[in-house]
């Protein structure tokens, strides 16, 4: 028995001429090189990596906030490139769940990348990722409708007829729903880049029957010294220290004061304490002759009452010509201004929180803060105030829970009482991407029903096709 068999060979390939390949185009050589430099940023290896970085970073900036404030932990660990993790941190949770000793303290700590890093790291891959994964747009040089807009004379019938080819023949419906997704997702990285960068909060305490037109940073201080301006006694002269150079201490030298500051201690958060019989006070001047500033540890972003820290510092003055100390002040934040004296001038000197004075004032008219009885639940929280530009009409406006007032990019909340219900405090918040994470949920929800959607017709159309 004999067998034959069919002998194989390969077709000879041919190989493309340089014009009939669309690669050897310059456009192809240029696409050909993007693409092998975002290979590696579309990684979806590189995007586990980087989510399993984020939750890490959620875990350890969540921990300190055990101990360090909700400012500095947003600041430090999420808006920042490079974020500083001390061992400490995790001393509490290992307290908590391995038992390990309450005095324990571990020196040292790690760098690690901030939220800002791993968001635009998380951008990137987003965009390459698209750029090299997803089809979008499809080629489609002819359609009755582009015939259409050549036939017509009218620029806006050809237009229409141009938008009407590109959303019906160039768009590839199937992916639109993963397109509004993922554009959310993008919109909600910017959106929180923009809140970062560019957002503040600050408060406005205003008295009954007073008017206020500057805001108040709770989270930083300035040392002001204010004289009375000799040709118009309605205004002053403000000379400011900021909390920058508060915190780093030395000697500072300003031309526009008679004397030199020494900043001998700054403290984030303190209090005033009585001197005991027999105890000195370190001030020699103004009104801490007879007290002493205790540091306190900054308030915790765990804390649940949320108290603003309230700095302190010792400051001394020198004159400049003689070299002589005038005194050391004991300042406080909640002191108030204090006099200093020179053989000249007389000058108010004043720790406070930073201020940022505004093109419009606001009086308060009338204030309520009325509790449910026999708790401390607020019935009525509101304010009466009237809102006084410096161009343009007055108007009076009612502040309440809920319902804000909307000034010139501000938002103007009601936010707390001051003491003895002598007035009201209002949060200002002027974030210029407020409205970003509510446009992002809204395009990822329309593409998750958008894309599930067209996926839900294809399947019943194919059951229906059997």
């Amino acid at each position: 028995m004999s067998e034959s068999r069919i002998q194989t060979a390969p077709l000879p390939r041919s190989e493309p001429t340089p014009d009939a390949s669309p690669s050897a185009s310059p456009q192809g050589n240029l696409w050909r090189v993007v693409q092998s430099i975002l290979r590696p940023f579309a990684s979806l290896r590189l995007t586990v990596f980087l989510f399993v970085l984020s939750m890490f970073l959620v875990f350890t900036g969540t921990l300190a906030m055990r101990d360090s404030g909700l400012w500095v932990t947003l600041s430090g660990y999420f808006r920042c490139w490079i974020a500083w993790i001390p061992f400490q941190v995790f001393v509490p949770f290992g307290q908590v769940f391995f038992g390990m000793p309450q005095t324990m303290r571990v020196p040292g700590g790690f760098y690690f990348p901030g939220g800002w890093t791993i968001g635009l790291a998380l951008l990137v891959n987003l965009v390459a990722a698209h750029t090299l994964r997803f089809q979008f747009l499809k080629r489609a040089d002819r359609s009755l409708l582009l015939q259409r807009a050549a036939e017509v004379s009218s620029p806006f019938q050809r237009a229409l007829y141009r938008v009407g080819h590109f959303l019906v023949h160039r768009i590839v419906w199937k992916r639109s729903g993963i397109l509004m997704i993922h554009s959310g997702l993008i919109l909600l990285l910017l959106g929180e880049f923009i809140t970062g960068k560019y957002s503040s909060e600050a408060v406005m305490p205003i008295k009954i029957g007073e008017s206020a037109n500057y805001l108040q940073h709770t989270d930083r201080v300035e040392l002001a010294f204010t004289q009375d301006d000799p040709d118009n006694p309605e205004r002053d002269r403000t000379v400011v220290v900021p909390d920058s150079l508060l915190r780093s201490g030395g000697i500072l030298n300003d031309a526009r004061l008679p004397f030199k500051v020494e900043i001998v201690q700054f403290m984030e958060n303190s209090r005033v304490l009585e001197l005991t019989p027999g105890e000195k006070s370190s001030a020699t001047r103004g009104a801490g002759l007879a007290a002493k500033l205790e540091k306190l540890p900054q308030s915790a972003g765990a804390d649940s009452n949320q108290r603003s820290d309230l700095p302190g510092a010792y400051v001394a003055l020198y004159d400049k010509k003689t070299g002589d100390k005038l005194g050391t002040y004991l300042l406080w934040v909640p002191l108030g201004e204090q006099e200093v004296k020179t053989p000249k001038d007389v000058y108010r000197l004043d720790l406070r929180y930073e201020r940022a004075y505004q093109p419009y004032q606001i009086y308060l008219e009338e204030f309520h803060h009325d509790l449910y009885p026999g708790t401390e639940i607020p019935k009525n929280f509101s304010s009466r105030i009237r809102l006084m530009p410096e161009q343009g009409d007055s108007r009076e406006i009612v502040v309440y829970m809920n319902n804000p007032l909307r000034y010139e990019g501000q938002t103007f909340y009601q936010s707390g009482v001051l003491e003895k219900n002598a007035g009201t405090i209002l949060q200002v918040v002027d974030n210029p991407g407020a409205e970003m994470p509510y446009i992002s949920c809204t395009l990822i929800s329309l593409g998750m029903l958008v894309h599930f959607g067209l996926h839900l017709l294809s399947f019943l159309q194919r059951r229906m096709a059997i």
